[in-house]
C-alpha cells in the first residue's frame, strides 16, 4: 500500500486555498467586498432588504476543475499542479464575478435604481444623481460610506476628473445636500431597526 501523506496533503490544501483567496481578492475586488456567511445546510439564501422585504434565492453553482494524468509523473510536479489549480481559480473567479454582477443588475432593475446615461459620457451630474438614488450608510463618526464604482480601465482617468468637480461649486453644495439628506435617512433607518435578543 502506498503512503498517503495526510499532513503534507493538509498543508498543500491550506497553501492552495490561500493562493485562491489572495488571487480572488486581487483580481476581483467585487468578490472581496461581497459579504460572506457560512450556511451549513440548505440550497437557498434569504435576502432581507432595508424596507423589510425578504426574498429567497437559490444558490448559484460555479464549477471548474482540472485533471492530472497519473501515468505521466513528470506532469505531477508541485509547480505543474499549482499552475493547473490557478488556471481553475481564474476560471471560477470570472464565473463568480459574472454571477455577482448579474445579480446586481437584476436587483437594480427590480428596484428601479438604474441610472441610464443614454450613451453619453459620464459626468459629475450622473454621480450626483446616482448618489441621490441609493441608500448610504455612515460609520461611527458619521462619515458617509460611499459606494464603489466598477468601471472599465479606459474610463478611470475621465471619471476621476469628473469626480474632482465635487470639490467645486455648484457641485460641492449639491453633494453636501445629498449627504445631509442621506444622513437623516440613515439615522431614521437605524432608529427603526428592530433589536434582537
Amino acid at each position: 500500500m502506498l503512503p498517503d501523506f495526510p499532513k503534507t496533503k493538509k498543508k498543500l490544501h491550506q497553501l492552495f486555498t490561500l493562493d485562491m483567496r489572495l488571487f480572488q481578492e486581487e483580481q476581483a475586488p467585487v468578490y472581496k467586498m461581497a459579504s460572506k456567511h457560512l450556511i451549513i445546510e440548505g440550497d437557498e439564501s434569504l435576502h432581507i432588504y432595508e424596507d423589510g422585504n425578504q426574498k429567497e434565492t437559490e444558490f448559484n453553482k460555479c464549477r471548474d476543475g482540472f485533471e492530472i494524468d497519473y501515468r505521466k509523473p513528470e506532469n505531477m510536479t508541485l509547480e505543474a499542479v499549482h499552475e493547473k489549480f490557478m488556471n481553475m481559480t481564474e476560471n471560477l473567479t470570472k464565473e463568480m464575478c459574472s454571477k455577482i454582477f448579474d445579480t446586481i443588475h437584476k436587483t437594480t432593475k427590480e428596484t428601479g435604481n438604474i441610472l441610464d446615461a443614454e450613451k453619453k459620457e459620464f459626468t459629475v451630474d450622473h454621480c450626483l444623481k446616482a448618489l441621490s438614488m441609493i441608500s448610504i450608510d455612515f460609520d461611527k463618526k458619521m462619515n458617509p460610506i460611499l459606494p464603489t464604482f466598477f468601471i472599465g480601465s479606459g474610463l478611470t482617468d475621465k471619471i476621476k476628473v469628473e469626480l474632482e468637480k465635487l470639490k467645486e461649486e455648484p457641485y460641492k453644495s449639491q453633494y453636501e445636500e445629498i449627504i445631509t439628506q442621506k444622513k437623516a435617512e440613515f439615522i431614521e433607518r437605524e432608529s427603526n431597526r428592530k433589536l434582537v435578543d
